[in-house]
């Protein structure tokens, strides 16, 4: 019975770590490797920093077949963002709606 209580005890415990320690994901752009966006993600909210050293958040985050949806961006002054990113498959699209919708292709993992 110790055992099971033990076994118990570990898969709480490091569930715990995974929910705390958050998922970084790091995106280059396909255009231009140099180009990288650092993507946290921890629970419903993530950060984004950009290759220029900006910071903007997202209010929602979503995740559903293997593919987190970030939306609700802040950050950035007459600019809606959003990410579609697939970790497995090293894929992302980034949205950028300004005067109208620019889309971009990322390598992601």
């Amino acid at each position: 019975m110790k055992k099971i209580y033990g076994l118990i005890f570990i898969f709480i415990f490091t569930f715990n770590l995974n929910a705390k320690a958050g998922t970084t994901i790091v995106c280059s752009y396909v255009g231009n490797s140099a180009e990288k966006s650092k993507i946290r993600i921890s629970g419903n909210k993530a950060n984004e920093i950009t290759a220029l050293g900006l910071t903007i958040s997202y209010s929602s985050v979503s995740y559903k077949n293997s593919a987190y949806t970030l939306k609700g961006s802040s950050g950035v002054a007459n600019q809606k963002r959003s990410w579609v990113i697939n970790p497995n498959r090293g894929i992302g699209k980034l949205v950028i709606i300004e005067d109208q919708a620019y889309i971009y292709d990322y390598n992601c993992n």
